[in-house]
């Protein structure tokens, strides 16, 4: 699934656009000499909670970008404990109707 060729080409339709988004509003906040710091919560499945092609958790994209706005010096707080491997968007809606509380953030990025 991940090696096709349908999904490299959906991933990057969907990643272009969020670091376009980010990176000209990094020159922008920049541009005011004030330090602004972004609140960054993951939403998703496997692959925004990390799962590796092994089936185990590490570091994934939602990672590497708190990491990276981090250097920039933009990361106020970071969290993915919202990204559970087989979390479809219902699953995400109901636990934000729900007012739900997980645990699983990184400490290294920012989170709890």
């Amino acid at each position: 699934m991940f090696g096709s060729a349908r999904f490299k080409r959906i991933l990057s339709t969907l990643s272009i656009p969020a670091m376009l988004a980010f990176t000209g509003s990094t020159a922008v906040l920049a541009a005011e000499d004030k330090p602004v710091a972004f609140d960054y919560l993951a939403l998703g499945d496997s692959l925004a909670a990390g799962v590796t092609p092994y089936n185990q958790i590490d570091d994934g994209y939602t990672d590497f970008l708190a990491e990276k706005i981090e250097e920039l010096g933009f990361l106020g707080y970071y969290t993915n404990r919202f990204a559970v491997p087989g979390y479809t968007t219902e699953d995400v809606l109901d636990d934000i109707q729900d007012d739900v509380e997980k645990g699983g953030d990184h400490p290294e990025c920012g989170g709890e």
